[in-house]
């Protein structure tokens, strides 16, 4: 999806997601986001590592950032 909209044009700013070992993302610990305040439009994928080893920020949790 990121190589595709780069060559449409878009200036596209990946953010890593949470990561581990605690997959505690930045906006969940501070209210807030970083990277949202520039954007006009974001993309979320929810399939997240946190998902799978059970701990850290949920999809429904940076959704609601």
């Amino acid at each position: 999806m990121l190589e595709w909209l780069e060559n449409r044009g878009f200036e596209v700013t990946p953010c890593p997601g949470p990561t581990g070992p605690q997959y505690v993302c930045i906006g969940d610990r501070t209210g807030s986001c970083p990277l949202i305040a520039g954007a006009d439009v974001i993309i979320l994928d929810c399939e997240l590592q946190s998902k799978r080893f059970l701990e850290g920020t949920a999809a429904a949790d940076l959704l609601s950032l």
